[in-house]
């Protein structure tokens, strides 16, 4: 029993210490990204050399000064407003909205830049208009960079009878001269944007402007179930030009915004993402697990034939671009099959 004792004091003060520490680590951070002022890091720099007195002083202050820490942080974080009129980049500052009459919606402020670089673009935007009736697919993109594959940035692309597509791409809504980084978007530091563009846009954006990997899946889904994804994605929004809101790195990224999506629009659809939260790039080989990708190859031939990358910049120009992707996707899916053993 004594030794048991003892054991369960260590794991106890063990599980005490770490809490501890993750909640000073937090405080810190929220220190460190103080929002809006012109001091720089010194402020948790103040607060670690604080901290540290605290700690040689007594080990009961020290948790005394940890709890407070947190708690004021928690505060001045539950403080902080998003707002809609920040001097954003030029790529993020208009937001789309979405007008809906029966089976027809208009939809205000589609993005449809020509990309020339990563950085040298031309800015346009436009009002379109779409017919319910017609909406008949839907392709999930997944865009990696760097060589990496474990997370990509993903969007999606609603296909109207094959003649229209409008693509969504959740993203960090940055201002002017703002960098992004996934420890920031833990404290606030970023707005979300839901861009409404065209596929020339913001695919191109990504193969062209930014030589990233590119793979579009058609997803298996009927009518119905795409008509109340869309239908929801417009419904947010306009919810965010309403009520602006932050974007967050772990439960408001580029997918786990689109998780929303589906499970709003269909209760019970998506699976639980646990660590595909975060390593999103394995997600493809999720859905084909699950039967959601619309091919009847082997995953690992489908993917290759999904790339778009090349295609893409094959047809960077062309006014066609949505068709001439699809039909070099299924080209190379009908090559693959037949070449299949």
């Amino acid at each position: 029993m004594g030794d048991r004792s003892r054991t369960a004091k260590i794991l106890g003060r063990g599980v005490l210490a770490l809490a501890l520490l993750l909640a000073w680590l937090w405080s810190f951070g929220g220190v460190w990204f103080l929002r809006g002022t012109p001091w720089g890091g010194w402020p948790a720099w103040l607060f670690a050399g604080t901290s540290l007195g605290v700690l040689l002083v007594s080990r009961r202050a020290a948790v005394a000064w940890v709890l407070l820490s947190f708690l004021g942080v928690s505060i001045w974080f539950a403080t902080l407003e998003p707002r809609n009129d920040r001097d954003w980049r030029p790529e993020l500052a208009v937001a789309p909205t979405a007008e809906i009459d029966g089976d027809r919606v208009t939809v205000r402020n589609v993005r449809n830049f020509d990309f020339h670089a990563e950085e040298e673009f031309t800015p346009h935007y436009e009002d379109r208009s779409y017919d319910l009736a017609r909406l008949d697919s839907l392709d999930a993109a997944f865009s990696y960079w760097g060589g990496n594959t474990r997370i990509a940035h993903t969007m999606l692309s609603f296909g109207f009878a094959g003649r229209d597509y409008l693509t969504l791409s959740v993203e960090v809504r940055r201002e002017r001269g703002e960098g992004w980084g996934g420890l920031p978007g833990l404290y606030k530091q970023f707005e979300v944007i839901y861009v409404l563009g065209d596929e020339r846009d913001l695919i191109r954006q990504r193969t062209n402007a930014r030589g990233e990997d590119l793979y579009l899946y058609p997803i298996r889904a009927d009518r119905d179930g795409i008509r109340a994804v869309f239908l929801e994605t417009l419904r947010i929004v306009n919810e965010l030009a309403e009520r602006p809101d932050w974007y967050g790195t772990l439960e408001r990224n580029c997918f786990t915004s689109l998780l929303r999506i589906f499970r709003a629009a269909r209760p019970g659809s998506p699976p639980n993402p646990s660590l595909y939260v975060l390593m999103n790039g394995s997600v493809p080989a999720l859905l084909y697990q699950l039967g959601r990708i619309d091919t009847d190859l082997p995953f690992e031939e489908a993917h290759r034939a999904f790339y778009m990358t090349d295609v893409a910049r094959t047809f960077d120009d062309a006014p066609d671009f949505s068709q001439r992707l699809r039909a070099a996707r299924t080209d190379a899916a009908r090559l693959k099959g037949i070449a299949a053993p």
